[in-house]
């Protein structure tokens, strides 16, 4: 088993695996457990890389990264703070695609709070909007309401908009990506290509050493009995 650090292939196939997988947990499904579906990942790591990558240790790399981007989305989003890059992002729209459980129910920004789905439109504003005579004096106050429904379906529709569109691009195909788990994959055959050449050296000196140490052990009992047969005569 592997115990040492993560590297960036591994980190990107894993992601890759709970996008495909983390919609098909629950039951009458094909993972009736996460941990059921975490040691479908782990085969698969090792299938794929020749890397063994426990069920536990692939849930808590995954739960590492996750709780590392959500980090990095709110530092980009609070005021004042210098941006940082954000990780994997690109594997973890097509998670979000594929399960939207890991994006909060409220998103908090500086000024305001936007929920996943837009709430409906009153009836209330339409009506007391229209029963105002002409020559009433405008209260402003009551029409700060209005605005914020305004603000607040206006920024719900953008950030649905956005969803959509990560959406999309998470269907389609990266070349840059696949370009690199290419590169990823092919270096991982030669280090297994060159485990094997090593192991199999191994076994062949071994071989040798063993043909050695018996023809070794046939030389001293012939000269055993030699020195045996002299002495009688």
């Amino acid at each position: 088993m592997k115990t040492g650090p993560w590297e960036e292939g591994e980190t990107r196939l894993l992601l890759m695996l709970y996008a495909r997988y983390s919609n098909k947990v629950g039951p009458m499904r094909k993972f009736r457990s996460k941990r059921v579906m975490y040691e479908h990942i782990s085969k698969e790591i090792l299938q794929s890389t020749g890397i063994y990558r426990t069920a536990t240790q692939c849930e808590s790399r995954f739960k590492t990264i996750a709780k590392r981007k959500k980090n990095q989305d709110t530092n980009n989003r609070t005021s004042g703070q210098t941006r940082c890059q954000v990780s994997y992002e690109e594997e973890f729209a097509q998670i979000r695609a594929a399960d939207d459980s890991i994006e909060p129910e409220v998103l908090r920004g500086v000024h305001s709070v936007t929920y996943k789905s837009a709430p409906k439109p009153t009836e209330e504003a339409s009506t007391s909007s229209s029963t105002t005579a002409p020559t009433e004096s405008i209260d402003h106050s009551s029409s700060e309401p209005l605005d914020d429904s305004a603000s607040e379906a206006t920024e719900n529709a953008g950030n649905q908009q956005r969803k959509r569109k990560n959406k999309d691009e998470a269907g389609r195909p990266n070349a840059g990506r696949m370009r690199h788990m290419e590169y990823f994959f092919e270096r991982m055959e030669k280090l297994n290509q060159e485990r094997e050449a090593k192991k199999d050296e191994r076994e062949k000196r071994r071989e040798e050493r063993h043909l050695e140490l018996v023809k070794l052990h046939r030389d001293h009992i012939a000269a055993l009995k030699d020195l045996a047969a002299k002495a009688d005569t």
